[in-house]
């Protein structure tokens, strides 16, 4: 199935728990932040069926992001009353507190 463009959805993808990616050790023993922004396809079942990272902050950081994404789940998008496949982006920033 072709995914819908967002404009014309009536409603958006919502994942149905917090997305949180585990901060890889290593770049946390270094000190390092990072921003990693995904492309996912969530299909009309709400399982997201691809992960492509657009914007990279090196192997660890995205693979931590693949992983949370890969087992997330959302209420699907909508076109009316009909779930649809959606690509959609999603941003991950990896802060020391």
């Amino acid at each position: 199935m072709e995914p819908v463009p967002l404009r014309r959805l009536t409603r958006l993808p919502v994942p149905l728990a917090p997305l949180a990616a585990a901060y890889p050790e290593g770049e946390r023993a270094f000190g390092r932040e990072a921003h990693v922004v995904a492309e996912v396809l969530v299909d009309a079942t709400g399982a997201v069926t691809q992960v492509r990272i657009v914007t990279s902050a090196g192997d660890s950081f995205d693979a931590a992001v693949r992983v949370a994404l890969q087992g997330a789940r959302f209420r699907p998008g909508l076109v009316g009353d009909a779930p649809v496949a959606v690509k959609l982006r999603v941003p991950f920033r990896f802060r020391l507190d």
